[in-house]
């Protein structure tokens, strides 16, 4: 006895079969996850070191060459490409399909490890990372109306931590931030009468603006724990400091020079629609559906709108999941037109509304019944399309 023999002797099982792939199909649509990518471990592992104000030439021989030589050695590479440019290094190691990407990137970790005693000491710590296709922002939001140091910090401060409470994202990131830095001013002619020099005032910064650990009072009943509050906050703070005793008085930044809070050096410059403006992108969480993110982010954001400072704006400047929406409900149309169509030949052809009727029960129920494996096997629903940081 095949399947066609029990489909046909047993309707009643033959039915509530179907029911049950329908509904076992319907619950897997609902779950669903919507990315623009598929979900794929690609073996790729990027390693980036980042040295300041090194030429490109001192940070291929300096950073790149070493490194390379050490996971050059790694078993199974595909193939190894590498970029140095002004301050920064970034190796990408492709593996071969078989090779386990974590196992990949833990082998990666070592032979860094192992580099970073042979790189200069001005030289950050590398930073080895698994290539995921689906962490990139696929929200783009752009900020404007301060200028950069107070958007920074608040966009800083505020914005990306609560978009970072939304359920299903992985990481926000600020395009176009600007960090604050305080400014030491040194006045040469002052400088020199004090009998002083710009490495007495880099090393009196290195020595008074640290905090160190304090220890403990310890007591019959109690044990305080002591910290030692070294780092300057104030732009006063930094004027007083002392920077060195000259015939028993104190030489002070203010006698030299004076300090001012601003922000770093303008590497980059983020506009939307010809305003310079400070760019959040957000990105999803591995598996998280992409379409609920991007809508819980954007409901978020409206939510935080009251409370904005005075003339800040905020506009979409990219939105990935209208994108896939969109791209599903053409797959949707098309299935429908498809199925349709198919229904009309058979009845054309065959002439037989029971053949016709047949066929129109398994056709939607086969359709919807694949959305259940498709949950059940890992896959997600989305588009192929790859989409970069907007300018």
């Amino acid at each position: 006895m095949n399947l066609y023999d029990v489909a046909i002797r047993r309707p009643v099982f033959t039915i509530m079969l179907m029911v049950a792939l329908v509904v076992f199909g319907v619950l897997g649509y609902q779950t669903l996850p919507i990315n623009l990518l598929p979900s794929l471990d690609i073996p790729i592992v990027t390693v980036i070191t980042i040295l300041p104000g090194a030429s490109p030439e001192v940070v291929e021989s300096d950073i790149t060459d070493v490194i390379e030589r050490e996971v050059n050695t790694i078993e199974g590479i595909r193939q190894l490409t590498s970029y140095s440019g002004q301050g920064v290094s970034q190796i990408t190691i492709t593996f071969t399909l078989e090779r386990d990407i974590d196992i990949a990137a833990q082998d990666v970790r070592d032979k860094v490890s192992g580099a970073v005693g042979n790189l200069p000491l001005d030289a950050e710590p590398p930073i080895v990372q698994k290539l995921d296709i689906n962490s990139q922002p696929m929200l783009w939001l752009s900020f404007a109306g301060l200028d950069y140091r107070e958007l920074s910090d608040y966009a800083d401060q505020v914005i990306r931590p609560r978009l970072q409470s939304v359920p299903g994202v992985g990481n926000v990131f600020l395009a176009g931030f600007r960090e604050p830095m305080m400014r030491i001013w040194i006045d040469r002619d002052r400088l020199t009468a004090h009998r002083m020099t710009v490495n007495d005032v880099i090393a009196a910064l290195g020595r008074e603006n640290l905090e160190l650990p304090g220890g403990f009072l310890e007591g019959d009943r109690y044990e305080l724990a002591v910290r030692n509050l070294g780092l300057f906050e104030t732009v006063d703070e930094f004027d007083e400091m002392i920077l060195a005793t000259v015939d028993g008085q104190p030489i002070r930044l203010q006698d030299v020079g004076f300090a001012q809070l601003g922000i770093a050096d303008e590497r980059g410059l983020g506009r939307y629609n010809l305003v310079p403006s400070l760019g959040l992108g957000v990105a999803p969480r591995s598996g998280a559906n992409l379409v609920d993110v991007n809508n819980a982010a954007i409901a978020r954001m409206h939510q935080l709108d009251d409370d904005f400072p005075t003339g800040v704006t905020w506009n979409i400047a990219f939105n990935g999941a209208e994108y896939v929406e969109k791209s599903i409900a053409n797959v949707q149309f098309d299935i429908a037109y498809g199925a349709i169509l198919a229904i009309f030949v058979v009845f054309v052809f065959l002439r037989s509304w029971r053949s016709t009727f047949i066929v129109s029960l398994a056709i939607p129920t086969s359709l919807i019944a694949t959305f259940g494996f498709m949950r059940l096997f890992g896959f997600s629903l989305g588009a192929s399309h790859s989409f970069s940081e907007p300018q």
